[in-house]
């Protein structure tokens, strides 16, 4: 028994070093693709990340915020980040309506009931835009 599992961690660890390989190497093309090093592509990943997480509401609970402080934050950034999926499917929804899709269809994609849907994602919200009439 001691054999299969120590066969199975050297399986694993191959499998995960050959991945890594694989991903590092992709990174590494990508970053020629662009005319850079890898190091000034990375750097470049790095501040698109830190200019991204200082608009979040994260940002604003400072270095070492109170683990309260935090998790509300965090609560609040993916209560916003379900919002704007929620408007996304929205506009998918009426878009598939207003070229001949059925909200039953719609309702079917969202596991929902086609009236549930219609009733959800009929009507444009006031972020969004909206679409040709409904079916």
């Amino acid at each position: 028994m001691q054999c299969k599992c120590v066969c199975l961690l050297v399986v694993s660890h191959n499998l995960l070093a050959s991945r890594l390989e694989e991903r590092w190497r992709s990174f590494r093309q990508l970053a020629v693709r662009r005319g850079l090093s890898v190091t000034a592509y990375l750097g470049k990943l790095v501040d698109a990340e830190l200019a991204r997480h200082a608009r979040t509401e994260l940002a604003s609970v400072g270095c070492h915020p109170a683990p309260r402080d935090e998790a509300i934050a965090a609560l609040n950034e993916g209560r916003r980040a379900i919002d704007e999926l929620d408007d996304v499917a929205g506009r998918l929804a009426r878009s598939a309506v207003a070229y001949g899709g059925s909200w039953s269809d719609v309702g079917s994609s969202l596991k929902l009931d086609g009236d549930v849907a219609r009733r959800e994602y009929g009507a444009a919200r006031a972020s969004t835009p909206a679409l040709p009439d409904d079916r």
